[in-house]
Formats: C-alpha cells, structure tokens, sequence
C-alpha cells in the first residue's frame, strides 16, 4: 500500500463518514494522514537496529584524497538518508576493492579521538587500511592515503522516512503495512476517545509488532556463565 492506500484503511476501519480523496485533505482526513505519517515514524523510531532499515554505502576514492564528506556520499541533492553507520564487527564494518587486482580487503573502523591521535603524523599511500567518521558531520577519513580508485562499501542505517506525497510507499515489505493501519488506529482511537477502537487496534498493533521483532531485530547471543 502506499500513504493515500493506508489512509483510505484507516479512514474505512475507523468508520469515518464521507471520503478519503488525498493525503493534503482538511479537515479528519489531514488528522488521519499525520497520524499515519508519525506512526510510521514511531515504528521506524521503535529500535536501531531494525534490519528494514540497513542500507548499503558505497563510493569510490579519490587519488590523494583522505576525507569524504556527505555531498560525496550522496551527490545527488535530497537523497542522503544517512543516520549512523552499522558498527557490528570493526574489523568487518568496510571493505576496499583494488580496481587492478579485483581483491577485497577489510578497513578497519577506528574510534574518531584515537584515529586522530594514531594517525596524526601518518602519511601513508596505499589501500585504505583504516577509517573513521567525524561524530557531528558523518565525514569520513580514510587512511592510507588513496593511491588508486578504490571502491569501497560501508552499511549504515537510514534516516526514519517521512510520508508526504500520495504514491509514497513505506520502504518495509507490504506485508507488514497493516503495522502502520493498526497502529494509527489506535492512535486515532485514543486522540478521538473512541475506546472500543483505541482497544482493539492496540492489541493487533502490539501482536503484529511481536512478528516484526521477531522477523526483522537482529538476532542476540546470550552468554551464560556459570558461578562456581
């Protein structure tokens, strides 16, 4: 479904009189569509590490150049969705591929305080063996210095996405979209007093978001140690 689709839904299950034409209506029906919006948000908001929400990076080096800022990353306007990078396994958290031998080598991500202080003197060349970003700017430096066009791919997690225009379309599976509907309808339910509907879209929103945990949050190693 896509934004106009999930507020028609919402409009019909909450027994609204009248019609649901557009997203920009007045009146109930703006009220529906920015409780739709934000509860998409929520959901996105819900955890971090969302699986839905990992996304790929990817760029090429530039000969001599050792900072990449977020207009590089994303050079066309408007698209950056960058909301922190995926830090799982340091050693594992970006990759380089030599543009002459094809090859892939690990770069290892550093803490931006000590990759300043470690790396303060280096002047390197080479296949970039560390990297870090800046906390405030997401700019990135690599080191060694870039002596080739390497590519290198990074993942990250995306910025929440805000529905504004009509054919928008929740970038999560269809399937789970009725997330969004039962959520919003308990939202509404609740803004408008209507009990009975705050009450059951609550408990089908918390059973539908029991699936997605289940399905799309990462899954926890839990180590147990004994106590002699």
């Amino acid at each position: 479904m896509n934004y106009l689709e999930i507020c028609q839904r919402v409009h019909r299950l909450a027994q609204v009189q009248g019609q649901f034409g557009s997203v920009v209506d007045t009146g109930i029906n703006r009220e529906i569509a920015q409780i739709v919006s934000d509860c998409w948000v929520d959901i996105q908001k819900y955890r971090k590490d969302w699986l839905f929400m990992w996304k790929e990076l990817s760029f090429i080096t530039e000969v001599g150049r050792e900072y990449y800022d977020t207009d590089y990353l994303f050079p066309t306007p408007g698209t950056s969705d960058l909301g922190y990078f995926k830090l799982v396994d340091y050693r594992t958290s970006m990759y380089a591929v030599d543009p002459d031998d094809l090859k892939t080598r690990s770069v290892t991500f550093v803490e931006y305080e000590q990759f300043r202080h470690s790396f303060r003197n280096e002047s390197s060349t080479g296949s970039p063996r560390w990297w870090t970003y800046h906390p405030a700017s997401y700019e990135i430096q690599v080191q060694g210095t870039p002596d080739k066009l390497y590519a290198l791919t990074s993942d990250y997690y995306r910025l929440p996405q805000v529905l504004t225009e009509n054919v928008d379309v929740p970038h999560i599976l269809s399937k789970w979209h009725d997330l969004i509907v039962y959520k919003a309808l308990s939202d509404f339910g609740a803004a408008k007093s209507i009990h009975g509907i705050s009450s059951k879209f609550e408990m089908k929103y918390a059973v539908e978001l029991g699936e997605l945990m289940r399905e799309q949050a990462p899954a926890r190693t839990v180590t147990i140690v004994g106590i002699a």
